[in-house]
């Protein structure tokens, strides 16, 4: 593999995860890339405008952003895919008709990753940008994606990682998550219900393909404190039809979101 091109994406994904310490020195300190390499690479960026130098209060320090041209190359590639195109109208209805912010969520390895937002008409915005990462088992996206394997290929997906408490609420075994997955399967929805932070409500449900392969989730997702928890099961049918429609549009052939676990997860191969 090119040396230089897998550099200059460690840069751009550490420049987008560290935008406070995103100077050379840093950078090459914690990717261990030689000075000369990583100032080549980062002002090529930047005379390709992909990156800015961003204006500090260190005269004798230069930090790097990503600019908005990097943003609209990966605008144009979300425009040409058919799964987005088809999803949008479906996250803005889906958000118009539970009166919250709508995602769309992909699986990256042990992670998920949200790729679309709709936001809804209220002061009130969950800070979930897209773009951002969070785990599989305490958020309902990622719950969504767990819902749709086998217990064994949970454990060998997550064995490798311990649970993370990151509330009083966080699932940290796997008895309880699949105790939880199971009741998702039959409630046709998974829930955030204060696990991935202190002030998480949110529902989601899983979006499968003509091939059976599960490519994203749909979420909705808001605050705690704004809700009494019967809202749950309204917000669940919403997302489990919505996830259904896209899934339909991607040639998905089971008669609903059921069928799949029953006819899948149940059968012995």
């Amino acid at each position: 593999m090119n040396k230089t091109v897998i550099r200059t994406i460690e840069i751009l994904q550490y420049i987008s995860e560290n935008k406070d310490n995103a100077n050379i020195s840093e950078i090459c300190r914690k990717l261990m890339i030689p000075k000369s390499s990583a100032f080549d690479i980062i002002y090529t960026l930047i005379d390709l405008d992909i990156l800015n130098v961003r204006e500090t209060d260190h005269v004798n320090q230069k930090y790097f952003e990503l600019s908005t041209k990097l943003f609209q190359i990966s605008n144009k590639f979300l425009s040409q895919n058919d799964l987005f195109l088809l999803a949008y109208p479906i996250l803005e209805s889906l958000s118009k008709q539970s009166g919250e912010t709508t995602y769309l969520t992909i699986r990256d390895g042990k992670n998920i990753v949200y790729l679309l937002k709709f936001t809804a008409e209220s002061s009130l915005i969950p800070n979930i940008q897209v773009g951002d990462t969070n785990n599989l088992y305490s958020t309902c996206e990622g719950k969504a994606f767990l819902s749709c394997m086998r217990e064994l290929q949970i454990n060998e997906l997550l064995a490798a990682e311990p649970f993370e408490q990151n509330t009083k609420s966080t699932i940290t075994s796997y008895n309880d998550l699949f105790k939880e997955l199971s009741n998702s399967r039959k409630q046709g929805y998974t829930t955030d219900i204060c696990e991935s932070n202190d002030d998480a409500l949110c529902v989601a449900a899983p979006v499968i393909d003509v091939t059976n392969n599960v490519v994203c989730s749909i979420s909705i997702v808001s605050f705690y404190n704004r809700h009494d928890l019967t809202v749950l099961n309204k917000w669940g049918n919403l997302v489990n039809d919505s996830a259904f429609l896209l899934s339909k549009k991607l040639g998905y052939s089971f008669n609903d979101l059921y069928d799949f676990y029953n006819k899948m997860l149940e059968s012995k191969d």
